[in-house]
């Protein structure tokens, strides 16, 4: 019986720590979000070629094949010292 719930135990605390990790995501995610909407009001205020250069500052990669576009980037939030890797595709 103390053996069972020692076990139980433990697999609620590894349960509390990926709900942990999913509000985490989901803090990161609405931060992330925020985060390229103001990119892209200020991208679109520039002339072609500043956009250009400001897509490759930020090292976004837009990969398009007749199948699918695949947009990847790195975006680097030095105040909190985080480094999102992000990818969309769409077919």
């Amino acid at each position: 019986m103390k053996v069972q719930r020692q076990g139980n135990e433990a697999e609620l605390s590894r349960l509390e720590a990926q709900v942990g990790a999913v509000k985490d995501l989901d803090r990161v995610e609405g931060n992330l979000m925020a985060f390229c909407d103001q990119v892209r009001q200020r991208v679109a205020a520039l002339g072609f070629d500043e956009q250009r250069l400001a897509l490759q500052a930020l090292e976004i990669k837009a990969v398009a094949t007749e199948a699918s576009v695949r947009v990847q980037g790195v975006v680097v939030n030095e105040s909190e010292l985080d480094i999102l890797t992000i990818e969309q595709t769409s077919a």
